[in-house]
């Protein structure tokens, strides 16, 4: 026996798939094994082709590969691979690149074809015997990874809620108090976490910050940008008088940290409790009404581009004055909300939760953003597509 020949037998020999196999059964599988040498990043099964060789893995590491994503790298010796199209037939699964040098002991398909086929094949048992261990293998694998999963992703659903928890946790605790212009409000991510904030803080004497925005797209890159820029806000507005000069820095700082083709849509606004009035800045469009008895009175939009796209001196941000009277309510919100009012009439959606709101004037600030809601779900007859954030504030008289 070769060189070669006897290190392919003292190598089946020696396989986890052939303890119980004889010696002359060995020898009668040496004769349709050979040695294959594959170079780093050489293809040797190829995802949707059909295979015609089984490998045992001598030496090296492999990348299985699905849709070009590495989902397992093999590198145990003995390992077997291409061998479940023996089995039913089917084209590969997965590609299959060696992922450095690679040493094989290969068996062409055809052959193995062939002893599966023939009942009185002396290799025919041995052959099932061989496949049994394979699959009881794989089976085994399978379900430590089905346990694993399981287990990771009850880890994972538990850190999301607590995320979830975390952020609407953190929001609320933003929410400072203001004398005589309480707020009633509805906030429901369409996604484990949501790209909507909003905050309510302290700026001086008599004065408060309130902001409202929208970060685009949703998930965890959305949630994270919306806690950042809140913030923000929250930092850099103190003893600030002016929304306009907030959103300059702000933008500013956004800009240079924004992820690329991220960004904010927001409303700041300055509450001047002594003189029931506001001092508000838009970046992006961002909507807001006064509802005043059964009126409702749209705030001029101040230009601006959205934050984080360009520096301040060419977003051209401004700000304008808004004098509240007793008994008028301040209403905020997201586009997610006009975007569901798009389909519920003639008129586009802002002109649609116009007309919704004013039907349901009568109603408490409370009941209001409860309707609104309701409404919101009757109208997307299915799963929430975007994040849900309405705010009511009232003007009281002092």
């Amino acid at each position: 026996m070769s060189p070669v020949k006897q290190r392919v037998y003292n190598f089946l020999r020696e396989s986890r798939y052939f303890e119980n196999v004889s010696a002359e059964q060995i020898l009668e599988i040496l004769e349709l094994a050979h040695i294959q040498i594959f170079q780093k990043g050489q293809i040797i099964l190829k995802q949707n082709e059909i295979n015609e060789v089984v490998h045992f893995l001598i030496s090296g590491k492999l990348a299985i590969k699905v849709d070009d994503e590495i989902v397992y790298v093999m590198s145990r010796t003995g390992d077997i691979f291409g061998e479940m199209s023996v089995i039913t037939g089917e084209p590969c699964s997965a590609t299959v690149e060696a992922f450095e040098d690679v040493e094989t002991i290969s068996i062409a398909t055809p052959n193995l074809i062939s002893i599966h086929e023939d009942m009185n094949h002396n290799l025919h048992g041995t052959f099932y015997h061989w496949m049994s261990r394979i699959l009881s293998e794989r089976l085994k694998i399978t379900t430590q990874k089905a346990k694993l999963f399981e287990i990771m992703n009850r880890e994972f659903k538990q850190n999301v809620d607590n995320a979830k928890a975390f952020q609407h946790d953190l929001f609320s605790a933003r929410l400072e108090t203001i004398p005589n212009f309480p707020l009633s409000m509805k906030c429901e991510f369409a996604d484990i976490l949501g790209g909507d904030f909003y905050g309510v803080f302290y700026v001086q004497r008599d004065m408060y910050g309130i902001v409202i925005g929208d970060v685009s797209g949703h998930g965890i890159a959305a949630s994270l940008l919306a806690v950042n820029t809140l913030n923000l806000f929250q930092l850099f507005s103190r003893a600030v008088s002016s929304s306009k000069r907030v959103m300059d820095y702000i933008n500013n700082l956004s800009e240079a940290i924004m992820p690329h083709e991220r960004f904010v849509v927001c409303l700041y606004l300055i509450y001047d409790a002594q003189n029931q009035e506001l001092l508000y800045t838009h970046a992006g469009k961002q909507p807001a009404l006064v509802l005043r008895g059964a009126d409702i009175i749209p705030l001029d939009p101040t230009p601006g581009l959205a934050l984080g796209i360009t520096p301040s001196d060419i977003a051209c941000f401004s700000e304008e004055f808004f004098p509240l009277e007793p008994g008028d309510r301040l209403i905020l919100f997201t586009d997610g909300v006009c975007e569901v009012f798009e389909n519920s009439g003639k008129n586009d959606g802002m002109d649609n939760l116009i007309g919704f709101i004013s039907e349901n004037a009568n109603l408490s600030s409370n009941a209001l953003v409860a309707q609104v809601y309701a409404q919101q779900n009757r109208l997307q007859a299915g799963a929430q597509a975007d994040d849900f954030l309405f705010m009511v504030f009232d003007q009281q008289a002092e």
